[in-house]
């Protein structure tokens, strides 16, 4: 295809090569497909969410979650990073909240004992209330 501008240069304009497409899914994305003893993501993050409740009787951040999943559910999570862990906790909350399973708590945020950083607090939510 040429392209006259101006009525003076004409430009050849040739497609591109085309390329290989490599697909490659990355750690972070596998994440989201996991699943622990047949249970999905959200289902998992909410049992834990529920156990810290239990146990603690306060509302986690994402990082204080991830580290009881590690501390206490450590089977489940075994051989896996921190980060893959944190991810997997992070979109669990995710889902379970679109779902209105979960939901942060309102005035919740708070500096993470794990993590130093301000983050939300998490509770989830109680049906027939």
């Amino acid at each position: 295809m040429s392209i006259t501008v101006g009525g003076h240069d004409e430009f050849t304009l040739t497609p591109p090569e085309p390329r290989e497409i490599r697909k490659r899914v990355r750690e972070t994305s596998c994440a989201g497909y996991e699943m622990i003893d047949g249970e999905t993501r959200m289902a998992t993050v909410k049992r834990w969410l529920a156990h810290f409740w239990n146990r603690h009787q306060q509302s986690p951040t994402s990082g204080e979650l991830a580290h009881f999943a590690t501390v206490r559910h450590g089977d489940e999570v075994k051989g896996w990073s921190w980060d893959k862990t944190l991810l997997f906790v992070r979109r669990g909350l995710s889902d379970a909240q679109e779902k209105r399973i979960a939901e942060t708590v309102p005035d919740g945020v708070r500096t993470c004992r794990k993590q130093r950083t301000a983050q939300e607090t998490w509770r989830v939510i109680e049906r027939g209330t």
